[in-house]
């Protein structure tokens, strides 16, 4: 790939650009990019030069992937919000205790209490809150642009929430904290709205509706909060290592902390060892918004365009749409809290995207707890109906997402259903020679597993497989044959 360093640093005359290698700050223009370095300068040019974006032309195949496993767009709306059949209701319902789980797990693991909130989705201009992040919006202070809804209810202008951050800031604005509260977390999955272009809408990925599970963590001052961003860098590195998807890092920061901070960059290059691209936002750029730290982390779908999978910020507390929230330190004065945004795992769409993304190039099937379906029952014939329907309703009372495929169809044919392709497991039940056979047909490595199997082992594999703190309903009927067919 060929680059003009020297047009996107044009193209971006508030940034100076960096590549951060081996602990050493290299200017970009100086930077020679290695040949296994196309992924990275993607991101550059993705980022800071869309009009010369390499992006590829959608991959129809996966699109109809997507669409199988029941993601669509709603008929009734403008483009850009989806519907779900019961498919893809499990698959998101499952994406948002995976998010739970993991701010759970990871808060535990820096030591910060957190709980889980709720808000609405309407802004109510007249607040006097909502007037400051308005006037930040408005004039350009956040990454948010002109992307907003806005709607007329009873002739007044409301705006739609665009943002996990302000029905939780408003809750900490309540608060009397003082120093020996800190630091402590909040997490929602908002319901959020931004008015995406229509040529770039793309099923799951790029939506104008979208649920998004942050973490607010508040801290008592941007050191803290640097502490921290450490140990959850190090946490979302291997949360995308445990995908075996391949990942860049963006990451932002302005002047003053790029001066101040560079024994925290490389401590952060240390714990990833590999270059990162770094961007410096100049102190004298407009529309500062109190973020010292940005730092994004992306994938690569099967068109091999970027996909932001991850990300946290570190902010000051000094933006008027941090709502000016203050704790009393052991000086006894008012200081501004440092706040993190945190995201573990992109919206629930856009990770229900990189699962269905990961099936799709590795050609394999999604995380057995993320699957719709984790289990169908066929049984050989007719005659051991009775026993794979004894199996099937076994396994439904462990949480097991499982199916009966009880169709007047040949074994042959239903072992053709295409989608078996992305189910994790198929058991075959029969009676051979007055003897009741499971066969067992998983995939593995990428090869097709066939063996015979007692059902105590049967049980005790699938009971390895379940976490139990994932467990969600079967949305559709138990029984193949009574399961409507979603167009």
């Amino acid at each position: 790939m060929s680059i003009s360093t020297h047009l996107i640093q044009k193209n971006n005359p508030n940034l100076d650009f960096y590549i951060f290698d081996d602990s050493n700050n290299i200017p970009i223009r100086k930077y020679e990019f290695k040949n296994d370095q196309q992924n990275l300068q993607t991101c550059l040019v993705d980022e800071f030069y869309p009009e010369k974006s390499l992006r590829k032309i959608k991959n129809n195949k996966f699109n109809q992937f997507i669409e199988a496993m029941g993601f669509q767009w709603d008929t009734l709306t403008e483009p850009g919000h989806m519907r779900l059949t019961p498919y893809a209701n499990a698959i998101m319902e499952a994406i948002e205790k995976y998010s739970w789980l993991q701010v759970t797990k990871n808060a535990k693991e820096v030591n910060v209490p957190t709980s889980k909130i709720g808000g609405g989705e309407l802004y109510d201009p007249n607040s006097l809150d909502i007037k400051n992040v308005l006037r930040d919006l408005f004039s350009g202070n956040t990454a948010y642009g002109s992307n907003y809804y806005n709607v007329k209810i009873n002739n007044t202008v409301e705006f739609l929430r665009y943002s996990a951050c302000t029905q939780k800031l408003s809750f900490v604005k309540t608060l009397s904290l003082d120093y020996k509260n800190l630091p402590f977390g909040l997490f929602e999955i908002s319901k959020s709205y931004r008015f995406e272009e229509e040529k770039e809408l793309q099923l799951c990925n790029r939506v104008r509706s979208f649920h998004l599970p942050e973490l607010h963590i508040i801290t008592d001052k941007v050191s803290s909060s640097l502490k921290i961003g450490l140990k959850i860098h190090q946490r979302m590195v291997a949360q995308i290592n445990s995908l075996g998807m391949d990942f860049e890092i963006l990451c932002n920061v302005t002047d003053s902390f790029f001066k101040k901070n560079q024994a925290f960059l490389s401590s952060f290059a240390s714990l990833l060892e590999k270059p990162f691209l770094l961007t410096v936002t100049k102190d004298n750029a407009s529309g500062k918004d109190g973020v010292e730290l940005d730092v994004e982390y992306k994938v690569f779908d099967c068109n091999g365009t970027p996909i932001e999978i991850s990300t946290f910020q570190v902010d000051d507390g000094s933006s008027p749409s941090a709502f000016g929230i203050s704790y009393k330190s052991d000086e006894n004065t008012e200081k501004l809290v440092s706040t993190m945004h945190i995201v573990f795992n992109a919206s629930v769409e856009r990770f229900a995207y990189v699962l269905l993304n990961n099936a799709f190039i590795n050609k394999s099937k999604l995380p057995f707890w993320a699957s719709p379906i984790q289990i169908r029952v066929i049984p050989f014939d007719k005659n051991s109906l009775h026993e794979a329907t004894k199996l099937t309703e076994e396994m439904d009372s462990m949480n097991i997402r499982s199916e009966l495929d009880d169709r007047d169809i040949s074994y042959t044919t239903k072992n053709a259903d295409e989608e078996l392709a992305w189910i994790p497991y198929a058991i075959t039940v029969k009676i051979n020679n007055n003897q009741l056979q499971f066969v067992m047909i998983y995939c593995s490595k990428g090869e097709i597993i066939e063996k015979i199997i007692k059902k105590d082992d049967l049980m005790r594999e699938l009971r390895t497989k379940l976490n139990g703190e994932i467990n969600i309903p079967r949305y559709f009927p138990i029984n193949l044959s009574s399961k409507i067919e979603f167009k």
